[in-house]
């Protein structure tokens, strides 16, 4: 059963609140993470090897031939590597823990809560939210961590006629004073969602990409061995037309289906040698 057909039967809502942190790898407090880690269990030795790791580190900035002065940085895991991302996982991993009136989901910084509701009782769920965001604004302070409000973003899923109420009406989700943008789309995890889940937009995203990269391999299709055609079509183009597809696949309508095919087909004409 597609997503929209869900919708319309159970008349239920769901919103999806994505968070944003301003810095967030930056702002982590290292005695706070040590403290953490050996709160999780972490050997004593080991709490040690991650302090030699993440104090006295130093940064220079260097334009043309110009060096500033090294600089200790007193705050954050260095980005770019894995360590980072799961230092970061383990400073936030206590963050679900603020709220109560909806669900939370964290990978690294990229934090989202969600909850569903029946649009009568709107007002009640949308206060307990609110005093959710309340929470976690608060133990983001404490952690050293900025909520930048102007970027979070709301997503209301539901049958047209009640976003439409949901959108009229004066109960909204707010971040202190601050009420949160609502859009009619947004992007997780390499994933765009919309307001009925039909997932047209994603499609669409997905479909230009991957017709730029076929459209710059397919320059190259004369001097490329096959085996290399095919791993760079696999990896390049097919992964992306094909990225989380068995989890809405069921529910784009037959021509976007048909848009997703046709770019697969494509693909193969890469390996056709035109000049014979």
């Amino acid at each position: 059963m597609c997503f929209q057909t869900c919708l319309g039967d159970a008349g239920r809502c769901s919103s999806l609140i994505m968070l944003d942190y301003s810095q967030a790898f930056d702002s982590i407090s290292h005695s706070l993470l040590l403290a953490k880690l050996r709160h999780i269990g972490f050997h004593e030795n080991a709490i040690v090897w991650f302090r030699s790791y993440l104090e006295n580190r130093l940064q220079v900035t260097k334009v043309d031939t110009d060096i500033s002065p090294p600089l200790e940085k007193l705050r954050g895991v260095p980005q770019g590597s894995f360590l980072g991302t799961i230092l970061f996982t383990l400073y936030s991993a206590d963050l679900s823990s603020c709220v109560s009136h909806c669900k939370a989901h964290a990978y690294a910084d990229d934090c989202q809560l969600h909850f569903s509701y029946e649009f009568d009782s709107i007002d009640q769920v949308f206060a307990g939210v609110n005093s959710d965001l309340e929470r976690l604004d608060d133990w983001s302070q404490k952690h050293g961590l900025k909520l930048n409000a102007e970027k979070c973003m709301v997503l209301h899923i539901a049958s047209p006629t009640i976003c439409q109420k949901i959108l009229l009406g004066d109960t909204h989700i707010k971040l202190g004073d601050k009420e949160l943008t609502v859009k009619d789309t947004v992007k997780t995890l390499g994933v765009v969602l919309d307001r009925g889940l039909t997932f047209l937009d994603h499609i669409t995203h997905v479909s230009q990409l991957a017709l730029g990269r076929l459209r710059g391999l397919y320059r190259y299709r004369s001097i490329l061995p096959e085996f290399a055609k095919l791993q760079l079509v696999q990896s390049l183009v097919l992964s992306v037309l094909y990225y989380c597809f068995p989890a809405f696949g069921n529910s784009i309508t037959g021509e976007e289906m048909s848009r997703v095919q046709r770019l697969q087909c494509a693909s193969s004409t890469i390996f056709v040698d035109r000049s014979t």
